[in-house]
């Protein structure tokens, strides 16, 4: 199993990432494959350029949004990367392989087809594997646990979710 992004021609890749806290919309800058980049365990955290960024608890802040020309979020802190419909079209080949989850995180229910392979135990090998940090997952309902702004996606056609994000999961029914 392979991150299936393809790199883009300037090496930067339209996104929105995700902290229990924030949605940063904007460019992640690999300068490379994005997998490469989100892979390497010499880098702790992930550069954005032409970031705005939104508060997911509307009110809660005076720091509720604001735009920044660079802005670096530590890894460990990314609930789940979110990429541009466009450059996904190019870059992913959709597979119906996995299985059809539900995962909990502290502010979503993410429901959706996770990758996994379907020659081990499917549920375990979707929080182990090659991807390391990573679990891909396609075609997917997002469920706020908490109360979100409106700018928080109801429905995303790939993410990568940091798989230390998942308090739990289980298959979905139906």
């Amino acid at each position: 199993m392979t991150l299936p992004l393809a790199q883009p021609l300037s090496g930067n890749y339209k996104s929105d990432v995700f902290t229990h806290r924030y949605m940063f919309s904007g460019e992640i800058t690999a300068g490379g494959p994005l997998a490469r980049y989100l892979l390497d365990p010499a880098r702790a955290g992930v550069r954005m350029i032409n970031v705005t960024a939104t508060l997911l608890e509307p009110g809660a802040s005076s720091m509720s949004n604001f735009h920044q020309d660079e802005l670096i979020i530590i890894k460990e802190q990314v609930v789940f990367l979110r990429f541009d419909e466009t450059m996904l079209s190019k870059a992913v080949s959709l597979t119906s392989a996995g299985e059809r989850l539900l995962v909990y995180t502290e502010r979503f229910v993410i429901q959706g087809q996770f990758q996994t392979n379907p020659k081990k135990d499917r549920l375990l090998d979707m929080t182990a594997g090659p991807t390391g940090r990573w679990a891909q997952a396609y075609n997917l309902f997002l469920h706020p646990l908490i109360p979100t702004a409106k700018a928080a996606p109801a429905t995303a056609k790939m993410i990568l979710l940091n798989k230390e994000a998942i308090q739990f999961f289980h298959p979905a029914k139906g």
